[in-house]
């Protein structure tokens, strides 16, 4: 709830370190081709890779999220939607 996420998407690690003060947060997708985030067709995806962001901070702590994000192509489509 917290990062706002919708299924199939979900949170499945978050490591709090209360020394440093960070929260790293692991994303995975629970479908192995989710559907464009725009139209919500589902693609075959061609490629895809790990990133990594900031996140606003979380009771004090430095919010990390990562997650492999998979890009594909639907027929149609317009400009990129970065899936």
């Amino acid at each position: 709830m917290l990062l706002g996420l919708t299924p199939p998407r979900q949170v499945v690690r978050v490591d709090i370190d209360r020394v440093e003060r960070t929260a790293p947060v692991e994303v995975e997708c629970a479908e192995n081709r989710p559907g464009c985030p725009v139209c919500g067709a589902v693609s075959r995806g061609h490629d895809g890779r790990r990133r990594e962001w900031r996140q606003v901070d979380t009771m004090l702590h430095r919010t990390f999220v990562s997650t492999d994000l998979p890009r594909g192509s639907v027929r149609g489509a317009r400009g990129s939607a970065g899936w």
